[in-house]
């Protein structure tokens, strides 16, 4: 079967979660839900508890990217949202290269020369 969804209904909803363009949009304090979606969410799972927490007034939405279409450019508290993504995470003993790096805050070359120069051991 196949979904159909019908323009009033998409756009009632975008209307809801729709803000003013950001006069930054890139600046580092905040962070768009496609950078949440790259980096944070691996399946539509964390996608859904992202918007859920959206529309709970969990997480704020401070500014919209013009240069972003629909959801993707809506722009969040950088500090507000990794706050609230540390607490949804299980205690882990155990991390991927990519949530190691997003575990010390570095990205993921930065890890990989970490372990290169014997800092840090896998």
């Amino acid at each position: 079967m196949q979904w159909m969804f019908q323009r009033q209904e998409l756009d009632m909803f975008l209307s809801s979660v729709y803000v003013n363009a950001h006069p930054t949009p890139d600046c580092g304090s905040l962070i768009s839900i496609d950078q949440i979606c790259r980096g944070y969410t691996r399946n539509g799972t964390g996608m859904v508890e992202l918007l859920q927490a959206i529309q709970a007034n969990e997480l704020t939405v401070v500014g919209y990217n013009p240069a972003r279409h629909g959801i993707s450019g809506l722009l969040l508290s950088r500090e507000q949202f990794l706050q609230w993504f540390q607490r949804r995470q299980p205690e882990l003993d155990m991390f991927s290269l990519a949530g190691a790096a997003r575990y010390l805050g570095l990205k993921e070359h930065v890890l990989y020369w970490l372990r290169d120069y014997g800092f840090i051991y896998y």
